[in-house]
């Protein structure tokens, strides 16, 4: 592109001239056109730059040619106009109504005798330099015009809305429908979840109550509440805006959130990459993947731990809303990223993080995230558990089988020791109801903090019975501190939820959701460090029972130091019932 006339380039015009070419070339990024409005805003001489640019890039005959009632929202010189903000074209208008009139010199030709009979009229040649001069005022004019009276008076449309999870929006929000456009401006998430899908990829799932702005297709303000961001390639550059900081993806997911009350912002990196830009400083911060900063009002930053639990990532989302649509599998999956959340929940197995190369089970509990994994073991060098399908086919669950002594360990952890209130939850299945066994337990030898198990119809001393057997000693081999519960209730050879709750009073028995029966026993002794054993510890009592070791599938796994309640044991077996 030619150097507009008149204009004198030493350094920093140079950079002014590149801004603007950048502009309308379409590849300017948001800092570099907010300079440039700022520069349009405060100086005269740059207005006047910005004009003969426009002009002599044709843009103005561009948008003239345009089929007007054939714009769309993604038409790029369309785009480009809607980038300025009001105030930057209140000063191109000021400019150009104030703007010196360009005379035209017109060239005058001498008269000429023509006889009549040769008579012809001779096209003036005009110079098209002196028709571009004068044209330059009139057209810059007519941008303004097209702008003002031309581009609707609806804000630009820059996302839209993606699927929802309970969303309701307040009263400045009215309710949206799934795919519907998202203008240029302000909303307010009272509650639930809202995915806002960008024009340019980006997705940002949003947690209510949260207040926010769109600015652009690769713009958005978190003004209080919750997002996460999945940026793709095509996104890349895409900036969210906090009362305290700038954050500037670099390709990446990540989650933001703002404080309401303080104006904090933790920046949380799952993937990736991100720039931060603190209010009030120079500074320009990178964050990584894992890595977490929180960012005050003054500026000011410091590390944070990354938590992911505290947000809601893709992969929850989807299953909520798939679980919304009726799907028994999502429904659990959803149910189960809420629950990892407790910071009651001390460890919790869901058998679907089983590394096969080394035999590792992975706990879930984001209490103790990164503790409390399992290793799958079995006695006389037989095989470990193996994986089989679970309660659908999308899960997995661990066979255990008692020939092969089978059994999972989890080191010795402080987190193990629960001397209050406490719940242990399961799902099993045992087709053979005569051979289940004991499903956790944690003790050390016969000192027992806790132990669950299930026993079937079996002959036992010249006794049928059934029952689901609670241990907690207070001192070494006191079985007065072992209660069971064999009335009310039958097991079946389907999947089932088994639980127990303990106050230090009461003991509480559950099948499939409903409370089979209660016993008293008192329990005040101060627990002991001990493994976790999950399908039988290798020696029970001291004494190797090979009838107690776990016969089955186990599905689920959960220990907690409270005690549920009768609606949230409830709620358990309706999330995960097949």
């Amino acid at each position: 592109m030619n150097k507009p006339h008149g204009f004198n380039q030493n350094e920093d015009s140079g950079y002014l001239l590149q801004l603007v070419y950048k502009y309308l070339d379409g590849i300017i990024s948001p800092e570099e056109l907010s300079e440039l409005q700022e520069k349009i805003r405060s100086q005269q001489d740059f207005r006047k730059l910005f004009f003969e640019v426009v002009v002599q890039d044709q843009y103005i005959h561009e948008i003239i040619s345009t089929d007007l009632s054939g714009i769309r929202r993604d038409n790029i010189t369309f785009q480009r106009e809607e980038e300025f903000s009001h105030d930057v074209w209140q000063a191109l208008a000021e400019y150009e109504k104030n703007a010196d009139t360009i005379e035209v010199v017109r060239p005058v030709a001498e008269p000429e005798c023509i006889p009549v009979e040769k008579y012809r009229v001779e096209r003036q040649k005009v110079s098209k330099f002196t028709i571009f001069s004068a044209i330059v005022p009139t057209a810059a004019m007519l941008l303004l015009l097209l702008y003002v009276w031309l581009v609707p008076t609806d804000p630009p449309i820059v996302a839209s809305l993606g699927y929802t999870v309970d969303a309701v929006w307040g009263p400045s929000s009215p309710k949206k429908e799934v795919g519907e456009d998202l203008r240029k401006g302000s909303y307010y998430l009272e509650r639930g979840l809202a995915q806002v899908v960008f024009d340019n990829g980006v997705r940002a799932t949003l947690e209510g109550p949260a207040i926010f702005d769109l600015h652009s297709c690769s713009a958005m303000e978190l003004i209080s509440g919750k997002l996460v961001a999945n940026v793709n390639r095509d996104g890349a550059g895409f900036s969210v805006k906090t009362p305290s900081t700038k954050v500037l993806d670099l390709g990446t997911e990540f989650g933001v959130n703002v404080d309401e009350v303080t104006g904090n912002s933790d920046v949380h990196v799952f993937e990736g990459e991100v720039m931060l830009y603190p209010r009030n400083t120079v500074k320009k911060i990178s964050i990584l993947q894992g890595k977490a900063k929180r960012v005050a009002l003054s500026g000011q930053d410091k590390d944070i731990a990354n938590n992911q639990y505290a947000f809601v990532r893709q992969q929850e989302f989807n299953a909520k809303v798939k679980a919304q649509q009726g799907d028994s599998y999502h429904r659990w999956l959803a149910y189960s990223y809420r629950l990892r959340r407790d910071r009651s929940l001390v460890a919790y197995y869901t058998f679907e993080s089983v590394s096969r190369s080394h035999m590792v089970l992975e706990n879930m509990a984001a209490s103790t995230e990164g503790r409390l994994n399992g290793f799958l073991e079995s006695m006389a060098n037989e095989a470990p558990a193996t994986q089989a399908e679970g309660r659908w086919p999308q899960k997995e669950a661990l066979k255990f089988d008692r020939q092969k002594k089978q059994f999972i360990r989890v080191s010795t952890d402080p987190a193990f020791c629960i001397s209050g209130s406490l719940t242990v939850a399961a799902w099993i299945k045992c087709d053979d109801l005569s051979r289940m066994g004991i499903i956790v337990s944690n003790r050390d030898e016969g000192k027992v903090n806790y132990q669950m198990g299930c026993f079937g119809k079996f002959e036992q001393g010249g006794l049928s019975t059934q029952s689901i057997q609670f241990i907690r000693y207070n001192k070494l081999y006191d079985q007065e501190y072992s209660v069971s519960w064999r009335d009310n209730f039958e097991f079946t050879n389907k999947w089932m939820l088994v639980a127990v709750t303990h106050d230090n009073k009461i003991a509480r028995f559950y099948l499939n959701g409903q409370l089979v029966g209660e016993k008293p026993h008192d329990y005040y002794a101060e627990p002991v460090l001990a493994d976790l054993y999950i399908g039988t510890p290798p020696n029970v009592g001291g004494q190797n029972y090979d009838f107690q070791m776990f016969n089955g599938l186990m599905g689920e796994l959960a220990i907690f130091k409270k005690v549920l309640s009768d609606i949230e044991i409830r709620e358990m077996y309706i999330a995960g019932q097949p």
